[in-house]
C-alpha cells in the first residue's frame, strides 16, 4: 500500500499478480525515488524485470533484463543511479 507523508494510506494496493505490464510474480524489493517519486519494483525470480509506478501507483514502464534476475535494489539519492542485485 501507499501512504501519505502523515502515514494515513492513500491507496490499498498497487499491482496485481502475473507478468504483464503492472504485474508482479514474486516481488522482492521496493524502492522509491525521491526526485522523480517512482516506485520501483523488483520482480526478478521468474520475470527477469524492474517495474516502474508513478507515485499514484499506476505503471509507467519495465526495465527488462535478459540474461539475469534482479533480486535487489537501492537508489544512489545525490546521483540518481539505480543499483541492481543479481540473484
Amino acid at each position: 500500500y501507499i501512504t501519505d507523508a502523515r502515514g494515513r494510506v492513500t491507496h490499498s494496493k498497487f499491482g496485481s499478480r502475473g507478468n504483464g505490464e503492472g504485474e508482479f510474480e514474486f516481488p522482492t524489493s521496493l524502492v522509491v525515488d525521491k526526485v522523480t517519486k517512482q516506485i520501483l519494483v523488483c520482480d526478478g525470480i521468474k520475470n527477469g524485470r524492474i517495474l516502474i509506478f508513478d507515485s499514484e501507483g499506476n505503471f509507467v514502464k519495465t526495465i527488462q533484463f535478459h540474461e539475469s534476475n534482479p533480486n535487489g535494489m537501492c537508489i544512489n539519492q545525490l546521483t540518481g543511479e539505480l543499483y541492481v542485485a543479481d540473484k
